[in-house]
């Protein structure tokens, strides 16, 4: 008999049919989570719960994250996009040098209570560091900090070494977690943007490059992207953009940091881009990736003209993309809240329930599985999920099915019977540590 242990309370029970009724889709489509699942993103922006204020020195609001990670969930979601430092008021923390000195003292407790509460639903939460708002004129923000923050090997180290490196291995590979995004729409705050005071794209992509190769240095296996403001600036090839500035090639030759990479890309779309660079109106390929693409940005209350919720989600499912995040939770700024998305998320999760279900952290207990067709280590616990009265385990040379009745079944390419292999997951796969 498999053990599981009593914290793990979400436990997946499909039946067969509604695994074999899934649609495949390719590894494309799929955002690899630092645990091994592809996993289609399926959700909303917070963004925020109080604006550069939910990190800092002062307790997060438990009680309204509950609230709005629950109404996620019930809305069918899997992920939500939450923004973090975002224009430095409240924090990180500055001395006076103008540098960066800590992340504030309630940040690491913020953050790991957010991501408990939605581990505890089934979601993930992408965390956003900072924004284009750096240098937009608002309340508390310091352009100076900021601009020795964005553009000086010193500010850049200080904000590494002191804030986000510690505050990343602090939470170290928590479940919650979807990826860390460096910047939101950060073209905002360049010769691209808006904002009133600006740095350059070349200073973009070395804050970017730096800061995912320490991410990808102190917590190894985490994953990293970048919220785009639009595929102008994110592809390659197409009549009308300017390029791919976050591709490997780009971000490495501006910042000199071989890890400092996106593990998928993420892109926003409004409807000021028309129907040129709307990935509603073309599929992922016509963007010439070479990544996942997550489109973190959209109209919860349909992004275009003819297309409300249910056919936006569907079409980012249809077109190839890894997953769609609507704007905004609370619809605060006239662009549709979670009332709205729930019907484009909700049939997302009906057409396809194996792709968009996080996988629980519960554990089985090696010793009390058989060996099965090849030799697997009994070195350490892994995780699996329970699939009617199996177990879908993540072996180290193959993945197997083991039933209730002690017998395991390979679930391999050419698997036949009742243990075929699940739908949207490739084999063989590595192990899973249940940490």
């Amino acid at each position: 008999m498999a053990t599981f242990f009593p914290s793990q309370m979400a436990v997946l029970a499909f039946s067969l049919i509604a695994l074999r009724q899934a649609p495949a889709q390719t590894a494309s489509a799929r955002v690899k989570l630092w645990t091994g699942q592809p996993l289609y993103v399926n959700g909303i922006n917070v963004a925020w719960r109080n604006f550069a204020n939910d990190v800092g020195n002062k307790p997060v609001d438990e009680a309204w994250f509950r609230s709005m990670l629950d109404g996620v969930k019930a809305a069918g979601g899997n992920s939500v996009r939450w923004w973090l430092f975002t224009n430095g008021a409240s924090a990180p923390v500055f001395g006076s040098d103008g540098l960066v000195s800590g992340p504030g003292t309630a940040t690491v407790a913020n953050i790991r209570k957010v991501l408990d509460l939605a581990e505890e639903r089934g979601i993930v939460v992408s965390l956003c560091l900072l924004s284009f708002d750096l240098f937009q004129p608002q309340a508390g923000v310091n352009a100076a900090n900021n601009r020795k923050l964005m553009t000086t090997d010193a500010g850049i180290k200080a904000f590494i070494d002191n804030a986000l490196v510690p505050v990343a291995t602090a939470i170290g590979k928590h479940r919650g977690i979807l990826c860390w995004e460096i910047f939101n729409e950060p073209e905002g705050m360049t010769e691209l943007g808006w904002t009133p005071e600006k740095v350059s794209m070349r200073d973009v992509q070395v804050f970017v490059n730096r800061a995912a190769g320490s991410i990808h240095r102190a917590v190894p296996g985490m994953i990293v992207s970048n919220g785009s403001w639009s595929f102008i600036a994110s592809s390659e090839g197409v009549a009308g953009v300017k390029k791919q500035y976050y591709s490997d090639r780009e971000l490495i030759a501006a910042g000199g940091d071989a890890q400092g990479t996106l593990d998928f890309y993420m892109v926003h779309y409004y409807d000021w881009g028309k129907e040129a660079i709307s990935p509603f109106h073309h599929p992922a390929s016509y963007w010439k990736p070479d990544k996942p693409v997550v489109i973190g940005e959209f109209a919860a209350k349909g992004p275009y003209t003819g297309i409300d919720p249910v056919k936006a989600y569907g079409l980012l499912h249809e077109n190839g993309y890894a997953g769609g995040l609507s704007w905004m939770y609370t619809g605060a700024d006239g662009l549709g809240g979670i009332n709205e998305a729930k019907a484009g998320m909700q049939a997302i999760a009906k057409l396809d329930p194996v792709g968009v279900t996080v996988i629980p952290d519960f554990r089985v207990s090696l010793a009390d599985l058989p060996t099965a067709g090849r030799q697997m280590s009994r070195a350490a616990p892994a995780a699996g999920i329970l699939i009617g009265n199996g177990i879908r385990f993540f072996g180290i040379e193959q993945t197997d099915f083991f039933a209730a009745d002690g017998r395991s079944r390979p679930a391999i390419p050419g698997g036949s019977g009742a243990w075929s292999p699940f739908p949207s997951v490739p084999t063989p796969s590595r192990a899973i540590p249940a940490d």
